[in-house]
């Protein structure tokens, strides 16, 4: 039960600091700069899938898998994102022109935003490994560090000595610099790191993240795909009311992702046994219930908050509230049940239900926007992600059998037709 507690605290520190820093430079920025903010966290969100394919998520499995050969495997996984970050780094200068005018930023943003992806990817690597040998108190100083740096550095750059959404960029990289040390140590110290490079595990490296690309891909356009419209279409003032917005709807995903962290053990032990099913689909429904439930009681809740917390300037901003929540409630649930298909290791079909998601977006986006305007935006994000939980949900009936999630109600159906 304490490793549970403190990995959900974890989880919700490194979840929830974020969110707060978006309302402190919401409160204090003007809207444009907070658009420009916007962005530039867009970009590293894509520099993140380029930056090594997010190949990164497989040193946790690896340490299990091949003990003994782990510090070549690690060396080689961290040589991979070294090479990608260097390969993202050369085609923004050979391509500065179009990125620039597509991503509405200057080419050194870009480029932060490049080194500030594979800076995180070091700290996921370490909090992976730590969470898998079980330092239960490293993980959690690790995510309090990372996320107070974060919360002292962006303010005092960006506020204190008036630098804007570049002081944003610069606190970020900061805060990166600062724990990457410890980082490197702990990968050198307690794992082997080494700069030796093994091409087989360099293939292996490539591969797992070809093999998450097109999921990867299909959640930045269903993240971040509006965000970059809005702002090339409707400007820094639109986009910076729409991402504040979005913020307000994120929350609900992070405390059902941080509470889902510590429900996945749980449902991985009992997705062994079948006669177990039923207390799946009870907890399931149970789950489904409590984040309709918390989405109703937030959205009044959170209506009542805009204009104390973040000032009149962004109460134009109301209107998409509700198109918000519902999206962060329509992705709660994807997560109570997207985990049943990564126990399957049917990753197939987890990329089949992210790209059709996304596709509906990428095409709906454009017409609804043209016709309400943000609304419209925030109205294709929430198709989109309803498609994703719809298959996502249709698949896991596929992979195991209805009762995981419908409980022993069709059996009893079925004997009753019979009769």
């Amino acid at each position: 039960m304490l490793s549970l507690l403190v990995y959900f605290v974890s989880n919700i520190v490194s979840s929830g600091v974020p969110f707060l820093l978006s309302i402190v430079l919401a409160r204090f920025l003007p809207v444009p700069e907070f658009g420009q903010i916007a962005l530039y966290t867009t970009q590293i969100s894509l520099a993140g899938i380029w930056v090594g394919f997010s190949a990164y998520a497989s040193v946790q499995a690896r340490l299990f898998l091949d003990p003994d050969r782990f510090p070549s495997y690690l060396s080689s996984s961290v040589m991979f994102h070294l090479l990608g970050l260097f390969g993202t780094l050369a085609l923004l200068l050979i391509l500065r022109t179009s990125f620039v005018s597509w991503a509405s930023l200057p080419l050194w943003a870009l480029c932060a935003a490049a080194v500030s992806a594979f800076f995180q990817c070091l700290l996921n690597m370490h909090l992976l490994l730590a969470q898998g040998k079980g330092w239960k108190t490293r993980y959690l100083i690790l995510q309090l560090v990372q996320s107070i740096a974060l919360l002292l550095l962006v303010p005092l750059f960006a506020i204190g000595l008036d630098m804007g959404w570049h002081g944003y960029v610069v606190g970020q990289v900061v805060q990166l610099l600062l724990v990457t040390p410890w980082n490197l140590f702990t990968l050198i110290r307690r794992f082997g790191l080494a700069w030796h490079v093994d091409w087989a595990y360099l293939k292996a490296n490539f591969r797992f993240g070809m093999s998450l690309l097109p999921h990867n891909l299909a959640g930045f356009v269903t993240v971040g795909y509006d965000r970059i419209y809005v702002g090339a279409h409707a400007g820094a003032d639109a986009l910076g009311i729409y991402s504040i917005m979005l913020q307000f709807g994120m929350m609900i995903s992070l405390v059902v992702s941080a509470l889902n962290k510590v429900y996945t053990p749980w449902l991985y032990e009992r997705l062994r046994n079948r006669s177990e099913w039923h207390r799946i689909a009870v907890s399931t429904w149970l789950g489904v219930l409590a984040v309709v439930v918390f989405c109703a009681v937030s959205l009044p809740l959170m209506s009542l908050a805009i204009v104390p917390l973040l000032g009149e300037k962004f109460q134009a901003g109301s209107d998409l509230l509700v198109w918000m929540v519902l999206g962060g409630m329509v992705n709660g649930i994807y997560l109570l049940v997207t985990n049943m298909i990564f126990f399957s290791e049917r990753i197939w079909m987890l990329s089949i239900a992210s790209v059709s998601g996304a596709t509906v977006k990428w095409f709906l986006l454009p017409v609804l926007f043209a016709s309400f305007g943000l609304s419209g935006a925030a109205a294709s994000n929430l198709v989109g992600l309803s498609v994703t939980a719809t298959l996502v949900t249709i698949f896991v009936v596929v992979i195991y059998d209805r009762r995981v999630l419908f409980g022993n109600s069709f059996s009893v159906l079925s004997r009753s037709r019979r009769v």
